[in-house]
């Protein structure tokens, strides 16, 4: 149920920011505050199941340090890429 969920996630983001790119090369939605504000909060939710997610693994301590900075100072690319790491079932 877990990974159907990241999954999910990642395939919107990805679709959301895919959608977004085109539609603002296009000039449509060039200074929509709503594409913004949706993105952003798509992404604060994926940030924090991440960071959820993280606390919850019976990894050592060191390892959710390094994994949860990297989350906060690289977002997207940090969440996204301890989600799909975390799936591989290592528990040290």
């Amino acid at each position: 149920m877990k990974s159907q969920l990241t999954s999910l996630l990642i395939f919107c983001l990805l679709l959301f920011l895919t959608a977004c790119n085109e539609e603002v090369a296009a000039g449509v939605l060039a200074g929509s505050a709503l594409v913004y504000v949706l993105g952003s909060i798509f992404l604060f939710l994926l940030v924090i199941y991440a960071l959820y997610d993280l606390y919850n693994k019976p990894y050592a301590m060191p390892r959710k340090l390094l994994w949860a900075l990297i989350i906060l100072i690289v977002p997207v690319l940090g969440a996204i890429g301890y989600l799909f790491t975390s799936r591989s079932g290592a528990t040290t």
